[in-house]
């Protein structure tokens, strides 16, 4: 029928069990009456075990996600083709996963119903289909309004004009936040009254640095910093958040000392060896998360920033490769980028847990823009030998890392910080520090030191009810966190493998961090030693 759609609504709900349904209502106007199509996605509660396995393995609900994402963006005459065009890229391109805005492109310009008239305006025509962009270009396209500046490209539009809102209405909004999820830390602590001393600009700042937790109720962060003085410029909001989650004072400094003379917990001959613990060769790996000062932070960059940054970072890179203790290369994901690699080796450098995966399908991450502009400015360093790995354009700017399986941490840690002293001293680089908080990082989580040491640990016995939900609850006391081996929210690895690593970032020093891992180690082996396989510990 001759038709337009005179207005769209849609609610997509991601990844978590309890949001479990998308509803769009689509109103089509058709001379002097209009249809309403409900349509309603089946939960995944509804459907058998081999159903959910199914659905999950073929990604259908994020292919599902991106087709209604692109659908309702680019409003063709004729959805069914559209559709089906989203269909048959996909069959002959077969993409690895679905972001959102795989079928995002160029917003069509929609003849208006023909039962209103209209004028014709000169020299602008309504195509009679939608195209789609093709696959490799989806990423320049903008999933923001901020990505969208300078760029000459239309962002896409708010959803039910939830940011005009929210100038207006903040304060309701934070406290429905609170009320429903009391566990998000931003909403915990943001201070309306705070908020509304600020100017404009500030105010506009502080809602985007907030934007995880306001779009993702359950985020039990719900913040990230947007640029690298943020954490001193508003810090009567992060101060609360940084003590709330790291258990200090609000008005606590951070210190960086790698020295580990006299740490405690520090075995005699300052050897972190695990076999004196009756362990065997264990992966273990020690990075840190770094930024540049003269950028902004992930989730402020756009394209050409990102872009700038990965350059910027080659002219270092090249400087490892030509030093025989590192050797290797530089793998980019961007496009047309000199040291670009295919899909396959893509692959192969996320199966060996080297490289990062596709940032798209983190609700959090897209809400902060850290995702943003995928794969641009994306790749990794990789040493010769493979034990030490620049991640560039994740959460932070830089994830610096060594890896290694054997039995004395101390390696791993000698030779991260060689590795970051020499990376620090190539002329133009400066690492983003503050004088209250030291490392700055995206995340207050990673606030401080910026350093996550872990190692791969079997823990057959408290994981034989395949999970490691007891390891948790022994591990916490002991200030030590578990995930899986994949990273968070991935399953225990065969045998009960699990990666350990000590919860403490902030107030507290490199080298604490390192000797209460091995701390940490030789009381979960305590437990794992005398838990029998009912859970029971002795």
């Amino acid at each position: 029928t001759d038709c337009g759609i005179s207005s769209i609504c849609v609610r997509v709900v991601y990844s978590f069990p309890w949001k479990q349904f998308i509803i769009i209502r689509i109103y089509l106007q058709s001379h002097s009456h209009s249809l309403v199509v409900l349509f309603k996605c089946c939960t995944l509660g509804s459907m058998s075990r081999r159903g959910q396995e199914y659905v999950a393995d073929h990604q259908i609900k994020k292919l599902f996600e991106a087709m209604m994402a692109g659908l309702l963006y680019t409003q063709p005459e004729d959805p069914i083709e559209y559709l089906q065009n989203c269909l048959q890229v996909v069959k002959e391109s077969r993409p690895s996963s679905y972001p959102f805005n795989l079928f995002v492109g160029p917003r069509r310009r929609r003849k208006p119903p023909s039962r209103v008239p209209t004028e014709k305006v000169a020299g602008v025509t309504s195509p009679t289909k939608a195209h789609l962009p093709p696959l490799s270009s989806r990423s320049r396209m903008p999933s923001t309004p901020r990505d969208a500046e300078g760029k000459g490209l239309t962002p896409l539009p708010p959803i039910n004009q939830k940011q005009q809102q929210e100038k207006g209405d903040i304060g309701s909004k934070i406290e429905a936040i609170r009320a429903s999820n009391p566990e998000n830390r931003m909403a915990k602590h943001f201070d309306v009254a705070y908020y509304n001393t600020l100017g404009d600009d500030d105010k506009a700042a502080l809602v985007q640095c907030c934007r995880s937790g306001l779009d993702n109720h359950d985020s039990s962060m719900g913040c990230y910093a947007m640029q690298p003085a943020d954490y001193d410029r508003f810090k009567p909001f992060f101060s609360k958040v940084i003590a709330d989650y790291h258990g200090v004072d609000i008005d606590a400094t951070h210190t960086n000392n790698w020295d580990l003379t006299g740490v405690e917990g520090l075995p005699e001959d300052g050897k972190l060896d695990l076999t004196a613990l009756g362990l065997p060769d264990l992966s273990m790996r020690v990075r840190v998360g770094r930024n540049l000062s003269d950028f902004p932070l992930p989730g402020a960059m756009n394209q050409q920033d990102r872009i700038n940054l990965e350059k910027k970072m080659c002219e270092a890179f090249e400087k490892l490769v030509a030093m025989p203790e590192y050797g290797g290369r530089y793998n980019s994901l961007t496009p047309d980028h000199p040291d670009h690699i295919s899909e396959d080796e893509y692959k192969q450098l996320v199966k060996d847990h080297i490289m990062f995966k596709d940032m798209a399908a983190d609700p959090y991450l897209l809400s902060a823009g850290i995702a943003s502009d995928w794969p641009y400015g994306r790749g990794c360093y990789v040493s010769e030998d493979r034990g030490f790995v620049i991640w560039v354009g994740e959460e932070d700017h830089l994830r610096i890392m060594c890896m290694k399986k054997g039995s004395v941490l101390n390696e791993v840690f000698d030779r991260l910080k060689t590795a970051l002293d020499v990376v620090s001293s190539i002329d133009g680089l400066d690492f983003a520090m503050s004088s209250d908080y030291g490392v700055v990082t995206s995340c207050p989580t990673n606030l401080g030191t910026g350093m996550r040491a872990s190692v791969h640990i079997p823990l057959p016995k408290l994981t034989s009810d395949g999970t490691d939900a007891k390891a948790k609850a022994v591990c916490k006391p002991l200030g030590l966190s578990v995930r899986g081996i994949g990273g968070e929210h991935t399953p225990i690895g065969e045998g009960g493998i699990c990666d350990i690593s000590p919860r403490a970032r902030f107030c507290i020093t490199e080298a604490e961090i390192i000797c209460a891992l091995y701390k940490g180690i030789k009381l979960l082996k305590e437990k794992e030693d005398a838990s029998d396989e009912s859970g029971d510990d002795g």
